[in-house]
């Protein structure tokens, strides 16, 4: 999660999620929904008045933000609006310590199934690289090396769920800032890292050994320190995470697959 996001964007955010369900819902029935005036929201929006503490409590509550992200909304508005100093800094220090967490693919209640196809994530993070250009379907198939059909199907999935807007026949990513934490089923998750692990395999063959790096080993390690080992794998991939995936600056889609199990001993049907 970034610090320097306004409180105003997640409530936009959650107006276009509304409005692209239903196209001809308002501004007005959005403030008359989260227990706000039209003319309250209006001068939130065009920065004219804040939020109070209270008042963004129950917008949150509105909105139907899980914990996380309702401390997450609550902090934006104390350290925009907080009268106490000791409050705004503490405020923003709790956002400056989320933003150092690796970033993730926001998702809302409503978007499980995104780990449904590999490609709905690399769609995603295409456009993403590409925030100032409007790419095409086909465009965005070739670059990929993927079938247009599976292009089309991840667009309209992100595009049903406010992720991407269409202009004229192209594409743009819309911003989202803040993560859902609501557990994702272990199912989706299983399918998704057999999906990363074929299309790894699929690369082995397809890409000269400069444009990959792949790294392999058996050996064998104390029992006692495997879960040493994963935490160790975990660490290593938030600050991978952290050190490449620059939302500033990229302009290239890759994968990263960590795998670290035993494979002696019983091993679960």
């Amino acid at each position: 999660m970034s610090a320097n996001v306004s409180y105003r964007e997640i409530l936009l955010d959650h107006f276009r999620r509304r409005k692209s369900r239903n196209s001809s819902y308002s501004l007005r029935a959005y403030a008359r929904d989260i227990g706000l005036t039209p003319s309250h929201l209006s001068s939130i929006l065009l920065e004219q008045y804040g939020l109070s503490e209270k008042k963004a409590f129950d917008v949150a509550s509105k909105l139907k933000l899980n914990k996380y992200e309702r401390d997450y909304f609550l902090d934006l508005v104390n350290r925009d609006h907080a009268r106490s100093p000791a409050v705004r800094l503490h405020a923003s220090k709790r956002l400056q310590a989320r933003a150092q967490k690796p970033k993730s693919i926001p998702l809302s209640e409503n978007e499980l199934n995104f780990y449904d196809s590999w490609f709905y994530a690399a769609v995603w993070q295409k456009l993403a690289a590409h925030q100032e250009a409007a790419l095409s379907p086909k465009e965005i198939a070739v670059d990929l090396g993927i079938d247009i059909k599976d292009v089309q199907q991840a667009l309209k999935f992100l595009e049903a769920n406010a992720r991407v807007s269409r202009e004229a026949g192209r594409f743009k990513i819309q911003k989202a800032h803040f993560f859902t934490s609501s557990p994702i089923p272990a199912k989706s998750i299983r399918a998704f890292h057999k999906q990363i692990l074929n299309l790894a395999s699929q690369r082995l063959e397809q890409l000269n050994q400069s444009e990959r790096k792949n790294l392999s080993v058996i050996l064998s390690v104390d029992a006692e320190r495997i879960e040493e080992a994963r935490a160790f794998l975990q660490e290593t991939y938030d600050e991978f995470m952290r050190r490449f995936q620059d939302q500033n600056s990229v302009n290239s889609v890759c994968a990263l697959t960590l795998a670290f199990f035993r494979i002696d001993g019983r091993t679960r049907a």
